[in-house]
């Protein structure tokens, strides 16, 4: 069986227009390609290759969401990063160069997971540190401050090399529990944790862009 699949959303309806395909066909493609509207009575509104389905009703399942929150950190840091380095080619002399831009985009990426410490992923971040540590809930508040802080460091000229120590060791130390989320099934907002064979180069990523970026 063959066809393709588009969708497009309103404020109130995702619209999936489905073609090359007829009659029951339409209901087996749709199924496929979302699993999670298999329960909901769309066979009357297919006749023109048209599904309407309320949003209030649509949880598209995880792996068509994407890969995870932490894609969505990778995606921050890289397009903070060539935002920055605009900017600086157009003269910004604080953004001048690669690293002083890469170190700007790491502030906003520190930021943006920060606030997931005090937000409602905290529950979910507790639940990714292993057992072993006592008051999980409390590790998440303060790695969430060191993040915070760590960023105010790396925009201080002072404290750039020291930020940049203390949060390549936080990353390490926070890797623990990204390995443990991993063993353990825990999820993000309802979506798997980023795999074990992406997250890890992903950390060394943010490791090496972190001694990079403070050493100038």
């Amino acid at each position: 069986m063959s066809g393709s699949v588009r969708k497009r959303s309103t404020r109130n309806c995702l619209w999936i227009q489905l073609s090359h395909l007829r009659g029951a066909r339409h209901y087996v493609s749709a199924t496929k390609c979302y699993p999670c509207i298999r329960s909901l009575n769309f066979t009357r509104q297919t006749h023109l290759g048209v599904l309407v389905v309320p949003l209030s009703k649509f949880k598209p399942d995880a792996d068509l969401i994407g890969l995870g929150f932490r894609m969505v950190v990778l995606i921050v840091l890289l397009v903070s990063w060539l935002v920055f380095r605009a900017v600086g080619a157009t003269g910004v002399h604080g953004l001048a160069s690669c690293q002083d831009s890469a170190r700007y985009a790491l502030v906003v990426m520190f930021v943006f997971t920060a606030i997931a410490h005090f937000n409602k992923m905290k529950h979910d971040l507790a639940r990714m540190i292993p057992a072993y540590f006592p008051r999980p809930l409390l590790l998440v508040y303060v790695t969430g401050i060191l993040e915070l802080l760590g960023a105010a460091g790396l925009v201080l000229p002072q404290f750039r090399r020291l930020a940049g120590m203390c949060l390549i060791a936080l990353l390490v130390g926070m890797f623990v529990a990204n390995v443990n989320a991993a063993r353990q099934g825990v999820t993000l907002r309802g979506k798997p944790p980023t795999p074990l064979w992406l997250r890890a180069p992903m950390q060394v990523l943010f490791i090496a862009l972190l001694w990079w970026s403070t050493q100038t």
